[in-house]
């Protein structure tokens, strides 16, 4: 009988989780669980900031991409401003050479 209850109490000893190791696994768990959500959050705000910069920032109404281009061919081509004044505008490059050319002199 003595043999019996040996091998009883030994194999019931063994079945017996271990509480320190069983509470490092459960602390270790936590922090990699959370270190997982403050990461995925981090690049959830990355994502969402660069989708609103390009669907949102990075697309110009179309009135001001017109008073733009507008605005661009304003300055490079040649025009009458007042005609009957004799009042011409010229490019804008062609403008600062001229004005490079003038303070050489």
């Amino acid at each position: 009988m003595r043999k019996e209850d040996d091998i009883i109490r030994e194999a019931t000893e063994q079945d017996d989780p271990d509480a320190p190791i069983t509470a490092i696994v459960a602390i270790l768990l936590a922090v990699v669980t959370l270190a997982s959500v403050v990461a995925l959050q981090g690049y959830f705000g990355y994502i969402q900031d660069a989708e609103f910069r390009s669907k949102v920032e990075g697309v110009q109404p179309l009135e001001l991409q017109q008073a733009r281009e507008e605005g661009q061919a304003l300055l490079e081509r040649y025009r009458w401003v007042d005609q009957d004044n004799g009042v011409v505008a010229i490019p804008i490059e062609r403008a600062m050479e001229l004005a490079v050319g003038r303070m050489v002199k």
